[in-house]
């Protein structure tokens, strides 16, 4: 009889254990391209109650690359299950923040705490090569950890987040010490 290799058993261990714990996102088929500015999840800013939107801008020198390619899913990472959620995805530029509504949906059910949740678009948007928006908005009442964040440093266009507070779309850097990234993906098919 053949006795198990301990040191074997505790390296795939911890090998599990640090996959697990860096959060690095959900696998992806390769034909696909992920548009991302995170390094995985390491954690959570808490907000105090409010409705905020959170996420990445990808700018339109970037995109012109995938004019005709269609976003097909969103990918974000959740600490806590706010009250509501939605993905909103937004195209274009004006004044620090998007310019146009492309798609909204309802994602408050089902979703998994500290875990990445993923949305398949009920309809792909076909991408244009204007500045594309990809939004996590949420609300709670309470002070409370949602979307996720990589360790930072941030990404010029990773970190926007609007507060129902002001009004105003800014990076969360300017609005706090942090220099994190939003856990927020955008998933394109290139076919």
């Amino acid at each position: 009889m053949r006795k198990p290799n301990f040191t074997l058993f505790l390296l795939v261990l911890s090998l599990f254990a640090f996959a697990a714990c860096t959060g690095n996102g959900p696998d992806v088929d390769p034909e696909f391209t992920v548009l991302n500015y995170d390094d995985g999840n390491q954690d959570a800013p808490e907000l105090p109650a409010g409705t905020y939107e959170g996420g990445a801008r990808f700018l339109s020198n970037l995109m012109t690359d995938f004019t005709g390619d269609q976003l097909i899913e969103v990918q974000y990472y959740l600490k806590n299950v706010p009250k509501s959620g939605e993905i909103r995805i937004y195209s274009g530029s004006l004044n620090s923040g998007p310019r146009d509504l492309l798609y909204i949906e309802n994602v408050t059910i089902g979703r998994e705490e500290d875990s990445w949740n993923i949305h398949t678009l009920t309809d792909p948007i076909t991408l244009n090569g204007d500045d594309l928006w990809i939004v996590y908005r949420f609300s709670h009442d309470q002070n409370l950890r949602v979307l996720g964040c990589d360790p930072g440093p941030a990404s010029e266009n990773g970190d926007w987040l609007w507060d129902s507070f002001d009004g105003l779309w800014r990076p969360l850097g300017q609005r706090s010490s942090l220099s994190i990234n939003w856990n927020i993906r955008a998933v394109i098919d290139p076919s």
